[in-house]
């Protein structure tokens, strides 16, 4: 798509206040509208019940966005250990949940490396959520470990969220 820059000031037959301010309902389908960024940047020992670590906020513009998710998740494993991880959503503040069947609670990351520490492992959650609202949004990144798993401190653990004009 090109893109049009207006160097307009209102000189001529047409007056600068009668140039539309583009808002996100005039966005074309596929435009991005707001972004929302959370990170988690200390080293913390994770949970041994799911634990929300980030939960990141978004109000969408329009109720046909769709919500690009991507998470990134920084693990030190300490010896043979394991953590599982969820993304659950609240929409206006009711109960949370599973975002979809394919995150839910079934993501796994798996140290199993036998009794050597494993620093800085990147694991990632990308997905698409369709809430069909314009109320607030939470998304919660929950976490628990198996023996021993820390969010790494050498890398963030991160959530972007990107409203996408639908």
């Amino acid at each position: 798509m090109a893109l049009t820059k207006l160097n307009y000031t209102g000189q001529g037959t047409i007056p600068i206040a009668s140039i539309p301010t583009i808002t996100g309902d005039k966005m074309p389908t596929g435009s991005v509208l707001q972004v929302v960024n959370a990170y988690h940047t200390a080293s913390t020992e994770i949970s041994t019940s799911y634990t929300t670590y980030l939960n990141p906020s978004i109000t969408p513009i329009l109720t046909s966005s769709k919500i690009l998710i991507l998470v990134t998740i920084c693990i030190d494993m300490i010896g043979d250990s394991s953590f599982f991880a969820q993304f659950k959503r609240s929409i206006g503040g009711a109960s949370e949940t599973n975002l979809n069947p394919d995150i839910g609670a079934s993501f796994y990351g798996s140290g199993n490396f036998g009794s050597a520490n494993q620093h800085g492992l990147g694991y990632s959650i990308t997905t698409i959520d369709s809430p069909n609202t314009t109320g607030s949004i939470e998304y919660r990144l929950q976490l628990k470990e198996n023996n021993r798993a820390i969010l790494s401190s050498s890398g963030d653990t991160s959530i972007v969220l990107m409203e996408i004009a639908g």
